[in-house]
């Protein structure tokens, strides 16, 4: 696993790294209140060879001082030092107690030993680690001269460090809360780990597409009010985000539509809950936005939702026209404002897998395809009911969506299943309901007009501002002759490489009168229009008009 795959994992399981970490440090500040509080209290130790002292066999004395560093060290919390405590210090308390009270630590090699003495009480701490001190220096001693015969011990125990009262008490809380932070995150990653390595859900477009072998045309962003209102509005005023990722998908349906000509889509998922209905709804609006005939066809019959999306009667529909062989147009509402004309589900159906199967519905998809640009039947989820592939060999192809996180890769091998059973080709792929992170932010440029769904929307009304209402209130121009009145004509016959004469004419009369009269003869308002606009008084430049190709060649 690469390092960008890990933090991917973290930031998707993210929750369960967190609620572990809060577990661990909980139960870390519990259990360091419940632990008594302890006093602890310290001393060193110093194991010498008389050789060493000496100065003679010096490396001698300390490989011999190490060994017996190490043979001491565990001897250090016996019951044998303890019963000697115990009886040389009156010490109250078992040697079984004692023993587990004392912890002495030695280094690879070492002639220095630490000794630690924890008790819950302080002064009994401080005692039990004076006594130990004493008692166990006597003790090596002894047991040296034992060894001797009764001669000068070998090596003997020097306390460098005397053991010193502890000041304040230490409960490890510090110690218990660091365990637990460190506990508890790494069981938060390596549960979420785990459950990366055990989750076979889609949540890449690369993954769909290698299950599926299809082109992913487009991903779209979660909606959390999807079902609040009738449909998204794709001039981008209700969330702007989710509105580019449906004009993204119209882009990579139009490019299915150049490559494979399908005009009438299927759009399926393999579970329920994926988006179909949301889909179909925005992509027919987005499609309707752009000048495009679209209609949408409510082939769920089990679970009609579309007429209750879009805000039109649902009846009459799909059902009534197939039963009664009724004309399909005029069973075709008109959705407004978007431009989308529906195909209601209509009333339920007993065999909606048969209705949808039949020749009637191929008749009516082939109708419908000769009077849109785009047809996009909803259909309900294949692992749920076999209807989408049942009216799929009647249609130019399937739409596939998959929901991010939650659609697995099994699903959609068994959804491909049923669809490859049925003889229906899947044109694209679709994966839905992304999660909002920085990479799917929207990016604002420009102005975010709001504008209606319908492209034959009237221009807005704009109020003057200063400056046109400055050129309404002055003098209307003259107009200009027409170029192809006799004088322009005229001056059309002069030979090549002379100079055109009246090139240049006053763009009004009443400008040339203005300007003869002087500037007293000016009003106020046309003063000030002068100096702010003053192109509006410069000649225009009139060009001769273009010799006819007959005259030329007739010249030539």
């Amino acid at each position: 696993m690469t390092a960008k795959q890990f933090v991917r994992v973290l930031r998707e399981r993210w929750k369960a790294v967190v609620a572990f970490l809060l577990v661990g440090i909980v139960a870390s500040v519990v259990a360091g209140q419940l632990r008594p509080v302890s006093y602890t209290s310290t001393f060193t130790m110093l194991t010498v060879a008389p050789a060493t002292q000496e100065g003679q066999g010096a490396y001698e004395g300390e490989l011999l001082a190490q060994q017996r560093t190490k043979s001491y060290v565990p001897m250090i919390n016996s019951e044998r030092v303890a019963e000697r405590v115990i009886r040389d210090h009156q010490y109250p308390a078992t040697p079984r107690e004692i023993s587990s009270a004392i912890t002495a630590v030695s280094g690879v090699d070492s002639v220095v030993t630490t000794v630690t003495v924890r008790t819950d009480s302080e002064q009994g701490t401080a005692n039990l680690a004076t006594a130990v001190a004493d008692v166990f220096v006597k003790f090596v001693a002894d047991f040296e001269r034992s060894s001797t015969m009764g001669g000068e011990p070998v090596v003997n125990m020097q306390i460098i460090q005397p053991p010193t009262p502890p000041t304040a008490p230490s409960s490890g809380l510090v110690t218990s809360l660091a365990l637990g932070f460190v506990l508890g995150l790494g069981l938060g990653v390596g549960y979420a780990l785990l459950r990366n390595a055990l989750d076979r859900s889609v949540k890449t477009t690369s993954t769909l597409e290698a299950l599926t072998g299809a082109p992913v045309v487009g991903a779209t962003t979660v909606d959390e009010n999807a079902d609040q209102s009738l449909f998204v509005r794709i001039a981008g005023v209700d969330d702007p985000t989710i509105s580019e990722d449906f004009r993204q998908l119209r882009i990579g349906v139009s490019a299915l539509q150049t490559t494979t000509g399908a005009r009438v889509v299927v759009v399926t998922s393999p579970t329920p809950g994926d988006g179909k209905t949301t889909t179909v709804v925005n992509l027919a609006a987005a499609f309707a936005a752009a000048g495009g005939r679209v209609l949408v066809v409510d082939a769920n019959l089990r679970r009609p939702r579309v007429a209750e999306r879009l805000g039109v009667a649902a009846r009459p529909g799909l059902t009534d026209t197939l039963s009664r062989n009724a004309e399909p147009r005029s069973m075709i509402q008109r959705c407004e404002p978007g431009g989308i004309d529906v195909l209601t589900g209509g009333a339920v159906a007993a065999n909606p897998g048969e209705l949808l199967g039949s020749r009637s519905m191929s008749a009516l998809l082939a109708e419908l395809r000769t009077s849109y640009d785009l047809v996009l039947v909803d259909t309900p989820p294949l692992l749920s009911a076999t209807d989408a592939a049942a009216v799929a060999p009647g249609t130019d192809g399937v739409l596939l969506l998959c929901r991010h996180g939650r659609t697995t890769a099994p699903q959609v091998e068994r959804a491909l299943g049923i669809l490859q059973s049925g003889a229906a080709t899947v044109l694209g792929t679709l994966l839905t309901m992304v999660p909002r992170d920085r990479t799917r932010a929207w990016i604002p440029y420009g102005s975010d007009v709001s504008a209606t769904l319908s492209p034959d929307a009237p221009p807005t009304e704009v109020e003057a501002g200063p400056a046109q209402e400055r050129i309404e209130g002055a003098r209307p121009p003259t107009e200009f002759a027409d170029p192809t009145e006799e004088s322009v004509e005229a001056t059309a016959e002069q030979e090549p490489g002379r100079e055109a004469e009246g090139l240049f004419e006053p763009k009004a009369a009443a400008e040339a009168e203005s300007a003869a009269a002087g500037p007293e003869e000016m009003d106020d308002e046309e003063r000030a229009l002068r100096r702010e606009q003053p192109e509006l008084f410069q000649p225009t430049l009139r060009m001769k008009a273009a010799e006819p190709a007959s005259s030329r060649g007739s010249k030539g």
